[in-house]
């Protein structure tokens, strides 16, 4: 029996050794697996290795065969291709709202889906720069239930703060709100993780940073407020048009909006609207085009317009055109004062 059971065990340890220890560029021969077993309290021949191998094979592992250098055993093919692993990476390292902490445990399990000597590596070519990191650590715990609350049409209760409890300003309010939220939707925006939902006093979609929610509580024996009967979901087809039209997680009212913007903008339009955004020639100005869309006009939307200074213009509706000259007023009367 224990001999059978040793059988199985090998076969395992084969397997994970040449995902963690073997890639194209670093084989692994038939005597570094006997070794690698030999620590693990296993002896074996030579020809088992041989046998193991083609059963690994025969179940489905890229076990490639290489006699170049030393010779020996690597897996070709993998769940995910290096360049996906480096992107997953660069995700966790980037997303603002995973903490430091968390962030280094996900980049180490992320780093199981390719061999050590690549992993390496990788670390020797990633480069972060001032990547801010907040300090919620029950941020995994927030978003797990807040997705339960989603997939079983219930209510949460949660403690909201509207600013990050490391601004230590005596005229700045740290107290949390409480609430219950009908929730609707997670979307992650601008390196910020947003629960879209509906706070069941009012009558209006609302977004909350996730970061920011404190403490969250499924109401078990509550139903949510559909969607569909919040009286600001009529301007929308569904969650996914919401999401679209806000700018920047700042929602107001939705608007015909018309530009004019200088080419040398033209990837950053493209970014913000889509490959298939509406644009326009400007037949007198080779220089400039035109592009129409409906946006919610919303603090958001102003800053983002404003960084392009000069090279984007709004034509169309008035209501934005105030709003940019009011944000232009107020800079400029800060720098005169």
């Amino acid at each position: 029996m224990s001999g059978q059971f040793d059988t199985k065990k090998k076969l395992l340890l084969i397997r994970d050794y040449l995902l963690r220890c073997s890639d194209e560029n670093n084989p692994v021969s038939a005597n570094d697996i006997i070794e690698m077993l030999h620590k693990e309290g296993i002896s074996c021949e030579r020809k088992s290795v041989y046998s193991d191998i083609k059963i690994l094979s025969d179940y489905g592992l890229d076990i490639i065969t290489t006699k170049q250098g030393k010779g020996g055993y690597y897996i070709g093919s993998r769940d995910f291709e290096l360049v996906e692993v480096r992107l997953l990476i660069d995700a966790v390292q980037s997303a603002g709202f995973i903490t430091a902490n968390k962030s280094k445990k996900l980049i180490k399990k992320i780093g199981s889906l390719c061999s050590e000597a690549q992993m390496k590596r990788m670390n020797r070519n990633i480069y972060v720069y001032n990547r801010v990191k907040r300090n919620n650590e029950r941020i995994f715990y927030t978003i797990d239930e807040i997705a339960r609350a989603i997939d079983e049409d219930k209510q949460v209760f949660c403690e909201y703060k509207k600013c990050r409890d490391t601004a230590k300003l005596p005229n700045v309010n740290q107290n949390a709100k409480t609430m219950v939220i009908n929730p609707y939707a997670t979307v992650w925006a601008n390196n910020n993780y947003y629960l879209i939902g509906n706070n069941d006093k009012y009558d209006n979609i609302t977004q909350l940073r996730i970061d920011r929610i404190k403490s969250v509580q499924i109401i078990e024996k509550s139903k949510i407020k559909p969607f569909s009967m919040i009286r600001e979901s009529a301007k929308y087809k569904d969650i996914a048009d919401y999401s679209k039209h806000t700018f920047n997680m700042f929602s107001g009212e939705t608007a015909d909006i018309e530009l004019w913007c200088s080419v040398d903008i033209l990837e950053q339009i493209l970014d913000k609207f889509g490959d298939d955004a509406p644009l326009r020639e400007d037949f007198e100005d080779s220089t400039h085009f035109y592009m129409h869309t409906t946006a919610e006009i919303s603090d958001g939307l102003v800053s983002w317009l404003m960084q392009f200074s000069d090279s984007v213009k709004v034509i169309r509706p008035e209501s934005l055109k105030e709003e940019i000259r009011k944000k232009a007023d107020a800079i400029l009367s800060i720098y005169n004062e």
